[in-house]
């Protein structure tokens, strides 16, 4: 058996309908894959920032944004 972890979050509608939209958006078939690739991706991003790099967001003007998480 895989090593897992039950955990269990109660959480509010405005998270739930992020939860959702996000889900939607990856093509997530369920909330916990959901769930899980965006603390993957949320991961990434921090290392990313850690090690001194920048992640760039280019808007529709073909201007860029720089994305901080933390």
């Amino acid at each position: 058996m895989p090593d897992v972890r039950v955990i269990k979050y109660d959480v509010g509608s405005r998270t739930d309908e992020t939860l959702d939209r996000v889900r939607a958006t990856l093509n997530a078939t369920s909330a916990v894959e959901a769930f899980r690739r965006s603390i993957a991706i949320a991961d990434y991003i921090t290392q990313a920032q850690a090690q001194g790099r920048k992640v760039l967001i280019q808007k529709e003007d073909g201007d860029y944004q720089e994305l901080v998480l933390g």
